[in-house]
């Protein structure tokens, strides 16, 4: 294979092609599927040479190529849009998500859709040169780079590798099933983006056990993005005709390309990225009607979230999909689906925390180092959840604090300061295997995150009389009105008798206002207050500093 590097000066060439007419921001659109197009290209030719049938989804069916089209200088817009027109199936839908023709047509009034044809075939990226994992780790490459030329880093693009490493090993690193011999395995992403997480998905699985039979499935809303995905699966060779196009929140009659219903699918593993703190308001009404019509028989029956943030809605999707015999999920949030929400009528962010640990779901959270995130630099958790957890996780929830886990960059890319290396990820995937208490993990029973919220009510007074209503119960003051959270596991009479009655004889709760809540305090479960300073080394401290305060010279 050519040395990367010479393959990505080639690439660049282009870029420099492109300066004046073209932002910057604007490089990848063109750049991205140039390339894709040469690889196609470079594999129809070899198949005409060679007859090979490696690549049975990549067809054309005219008789062009971009070496005839080049030589056609005069013709080569024409020929290289009926060049266009003969692919079909795949190809098509990926050529075409990408807006190919729009930026051919700006090329072509830019006068430089020549130049670039030109350099794209001195481009050398048939199989025989560069592998088909070679081409996808070249691809992911290039779609890094453009992205970070144009300074678009959106989470919804890029999820570390190192991050995506840690994922996988801590979905697996329990599952005694993986080794077995010709077992089937199926991976879901809501948010596949580019498809790196589920290709790096497809090798680790590979790396583990190669005679498994590995699904990947994905969905993307972003056209460009699913268009990159599908073309980096095909290209690696792996099958992208489960990756479909759409809003995973929704649920359109959407199929893959063999015509399977693709949300009556159940799958393995999840693994996903979604988009911290992404407001939903335009599709509400629709997600809204699915909760109203559908309840737990749909996805949304838990509750829904603020319209603020869609992170728990793209947990209860992917949740949908769990199979009854087991699935396991890792997927990243940020710090608001620990807390956000409170005890309400209405169901919310709580009641569905509620129904997680509850029925037992959660298996552990995993808090991560800030800035490791191109992105974003705030503190984010990675929850792995199950549907069948261990014996011994029943019941209970692993807390793993790994924010000191990571080396800082020489360079910061975007947000991203932090990386987590090998021996990160083994330390993390070994705290979480030991299950057991130490100053990284706790392991919390699952009540404990749930606590009852009470009123306590004081009666009203007129001249120092007790005012009564109708019924010859006293009246409640609101000003004097408050609220408590008390322990789930707490009867709320004796905590009245308890706590409330030495201080306020003629409080009582209103048991009608009684309502659950549950929350996640993770940074609580690893607080470790420092001691007070004793009144000894506060008074020497002082009379060092006194001593200067004396020994100063005054001007």
């Amino acid at each position: 294979m050519k040395d990367t590097d010479i393959l990505l000066g080639f690439i660049w060439k282009i870029a420099n092609i492109l300066r004046g007419d073209f932002r910057k921001d604007e490089y990848r659109k063109v750049i991205i599927p140039f390339v894709i197009l040469r690889r196609f290209d470079c594999i129809l030719q070899e198949k005409k040479q060679l007859k090979q049938t490696t690549y049975s989804q990549i067809e054309n069916s005219t008789d062009l190529d971009l070496a005839l089209i080049v030589k056609n200088k005069d013709k080569c817009f024409r020929l290289l849009l009926d060049y266009l027109k003969g692919f079909s199936g795949i190809t098509e839908d990926i050529l075409n998500n990408f807006n190919l023709i729009n930026q051919i047509n700006r090329l072509q009034q830019s006068r430089l859709l020549f130049i670039v044809l030109q350099n794209l075939c001195n481009l050398d990226l048939s199989p025989k040169t560069i592998s088909s994992e070679q081409m996808s780790t070249l691809l992911e490459e290039v779609n890094r780079k453009t992205s970070f030329l144009s300074g678009d880093l959106h989470g919804e693009y890029y999820t570390p590798e190192e991050v995506i490493s840690l994922m996988l090993k801590l979905l697996v690193c329990e599952d005694k099933t993986i080794a077995k011999k010709n077992i089937e395995k199926s991976v879901f992403d809501c948010c596949s983006g580019t498809g790196n997480t589920l290709l790096m998905a497809h090798d680790y699985f590979k790396s583990l056990n190669s005679s498994i039979n590995i699904s990947l499935f994905g969905q993307e809303i972003n056209a460009e993005s699913y268009a990159f995905c599908k073309a980096a699966m095909l290209l690696k060779g792996t099958c992208s005709d489960n990756v479909v196009l759409g809003n995973s929140l929704l649920n359109p009659d959407l199929t893959t390309s063999k015509g399977d219903n693709f949300f009556k699918n159940e799958f393995d593993y999840f693994i996903t990225n979604p988009p911290y703190g992404m407001q939903w308001k335009k599709i509400e009404p629709l997600v809204k009607e699915e909760h109203q019509l559908q309840g737990f028989s749909g996805r949304y029956g838990p509750g829904l979230p603020s319209v603020k943030d869609a992170s728990l809605l793209f947990l209860m999707n992917i949740m949908s999909k769990m199979k009854k015999e087991g699935s396991r999920m890792a997927i990243i949030f940020n710090g608001s689906p620990l807390f956000a929400g409170r005890p309400s009528p209405k169901k919310n962010e709580n009641s569905i925390r509620q129904w997680i640990l509850e029925n037992d779901y959660l298996d552990s959270i995993v808090a991560l180092p800030n800035w490791l995130f191109y992105s974003t630099g705030i503190t984010t958790y990675l929850w792995i959840l199950s549907n069948k957890k261990e014996t011994r996780r029943k019941g209970s929830v692993q807390l793993i604090n790994a924010s000191t886990f990571f080396v800082k960059m020489s360079k910061t890319i975007g947000n991203k300061r932090n990386r987590l290396d090998s021996s990160h990820i083994t330390r993390i995937v070994d705290v979480y295997k030991s299950y057991s208490e130490n100053e990284y993990s706790k392991i919390v029973n699952n009540s404990a995150f749930g606590y009852k919220k009470i009123t306590v009510e004081r009666p009203q007074r007129k001249n120092g009389q007790i005012v009564l209503n109708k019924k010859g119960n006293p009246k409640p003051d609101i000003n004097l009105r408050d609220t408590e959270n008390i322990p789930l596991n707490r009867d709320p009479k004796e905590h009245l008798e308890k706590h409330i009655h030495p201080h306020f004889p003629d409080a009582w709760i209103d048991e009608d206002k009684i309502s659950i809540g549950y929350e996640i305090p993770f940074t609580k479960y690893f607080f470790n207050p420092k001691p007070l300073r004793t009144l000894t080394e506060i008074n020497k401290d002082l009379s060092a500093l006194q001593k200067e305060i004396d020994n100063l010279s005054v001007f």
